[in-house]
């Protein structure tokens, strides 16, 4: 495995040595690659009690000068203007939804999670689930509140918030850790498949009655190996970035696979 790992990284061309694999040994690498690709959030998820000063600053950072049409009266979220939906990017994959509807379609090819704030409570939801937070009438400093203080930036607005998302946190911690936990799996599982097949149809093509397109395939699950790995580093290093290198290297090295795979057999 670390042999495979090694050439994934920095032989590729040595991977077509490798088309003798068993599938069970390169579904064991693949999942390797996907353990890589969570460990960093698992890690993160055990390790904080709270939002940090970074978290809270990036969320006040968000709403900022943002025009937020809601606020909260009587226990109900009540729209300011016509619209009836708002959806604010917090993360690349977490987003704040404002509705006055009591249900928000999730596509399920939706690899996001969404905090709803509906007409009278917030929910948690992904493709996979729904859940109910906490309505707006358990917290009675929400009876009656107004939104504009996230966009004005105001300390006493966030002070609310952060207060009761933090209480929430301890609420839901195990199940907040475990539905993470499952989600990036998911998440990376579905990215590696798509990037290898992509990366194989596109190979495939000089291949052409040299070797199976299902073993092409296995062969180009090895060199994701700098994708998983930048990947790591760009959560490490709160830098998209290297995903990206990460991605144009193992393309690369998809075309240094077939050259490699081409030399065997001829």
């Amino acid at each position: 495995m670390l042999r495979r790992f090694i050439s994934g990284l920095f032989a590729p061309k040595e991977i077509a040595n490798y088309r003798n694999d068993k599938k069970i040994y390169t579904l064991g690498f693949f999942f390797l690659l996907v353990l890589i690709l969570i460990i960093p959030n698992i890690i993160v998820l055990f390790q904080s009690g709270s939002l940090d000063y970074s978290d809270r600053a990036l969320i006040r950072k968000v709403f900022y000068n943002e025009e937020i049409p809601y606020q909260i009266s009587n226990n109900k979220l009540v729209i300011t203007e016509t619209d009836t939906t708002n959806v604010y990017d917090v993360t690349l994959y977490i987003k704040v939804v404002f509705t006055v509807e009591e249900t928000f379609p999730v596509n399920v090819r939706d690899m996001n999670e969404y905090i709803i704030l509906t007409e009278n409570g917030v929910y948690h939801q992904t493709f996979l689930s729904k859940k109910l937070l906490f309505n707006y009438s358990d917290y009675q400093e929400l009876k009656n509140f107004d939104f504009s203080g996230a966009t004005t930036d105001n300390a006493d607005f966030w002070s609310t918030v952060f207060t009761i998302m933090n209480n929430q946190f301890e609420i839901h911690r195990t199940t907040t850790i475990i539905n993470n936990i499952i989600g990036n799996t998911i998440r990376a599982i579905i990215y590696l498949l798509l990037m290898s097949i992509l990366i194989a149809v596109f190979q495939f093509r000089p291949l052409s009655g040299v070797e199976k397109f299902m073993k092409l395939w296995q062969l180009v699950i090895y060199i994701l190996t700098p994708y998983a790995v930048g990947s790591l580093f760009a959560v490490l290093y709160g830098a998209e970035i290297f995903t990206i290198i990460g991605a144009i290297v193992s393309i690369i090295y998809g075309n240094i696979l077939t050259q490699g795979i081409i030399q065997k057999r001829v």
